[in-house]
């Protein structure tokens, strides 16, 4: 496998320069615009209330590390792929400190854009933002699951995960997906679980392989 010994490793998709984030992100020079997929903000929480006995910090590292995402790119433009909230009810319980973090990141950037998924339909009013289904920006569409008849998708939802081996030793993590009219992101939340990078649920989602780009020790593997 080829490593980049950088946080960011450069693509073209669609026609547009990309940089691909080592922290699961992707960095859009051009539209100055920074995205992001799958937080899943209260996870744990939403599991305790099952009986889970899981850690509930997984909110406030994930605002963490997006806040210092957005620190370092200094994007105009922050757009979340959907799944950003576990379940519409997660706001509501948002620790107060955790709410304030939020609110802070969202007013350092011109533009919030939240693409609505399957486990945040709507967007709680508390929020700042601007929600919406779907966004098409430089011929590219941004949306949370594949679109029928739309070329040139970055997506998230799937949370594509890569496992090798690598003279001996077994690696796993988060990975991109990029083919040729699809780009996948991997989830950004710290509390997220992900599916093989080789099931045929992805594998069908492109008529030619994809490549993929692994995230691991802070940095992009290209495998």
């Amino acid at each position: 496998m080829t490593r980049s010994l950088k946080q960011t490793l450069p693509v073209t998709f669609a026609g547009n320069d990309l940089l691909l984030d080592a922290r699961g992100a992707i960095f859009w020079p051009s539209e100055h615009t920074l995205i992001v997929s799958d937080l899943h903000l209260e996870k744990a929480s939403f599991l305790a209330q099952f009986g889970a006995a899981v850690p509930q910090y997984d909110s406030r590292d994930t605002l963490q590390k997006l806040q210092e995402l957005v620190a370092h790119h200094r994007p105009q433009r922050v757009i979340c792929l959907g799944d950003s909230f576990h379940d519409v009810k997660a706001v509501r319980r948002l620790s107060a400190d955790d709410a304030a973090l939020l609110n802070g990141i969202v007013a350092s950037c011109a533009e919030w854009v939240w693409i609505l998924g399957n486990h945040d339909p709507v967007l709680d009013a508390d929020i700042p933002g601007i929600a919406a289904a779907h966004l098409d920006i430089g011929g590219i569409r941004l949306c949370h699951e594949p679109q029928p008849d739309t070329p040139n998708q970055i997506i998230g939802h799937y949370h594509p995960k890569v496992q090798m081996r690598l003279q001996g030793t077994r690696i796993s993590g988060r990975c991109f997906l990029l083919g040729e009219s699809m780009l996948i992101m991997p989830a950004f939340g710290s509390f997220t679980g992900g599916l093989d990078c080789n099931d045929a649920a992805l594998n069908r989602l492109s008529s030619t392989p994809f490549s993929r780009y692994l995230l691991y020790r802070q940095n992009i593997w290209k495998v």
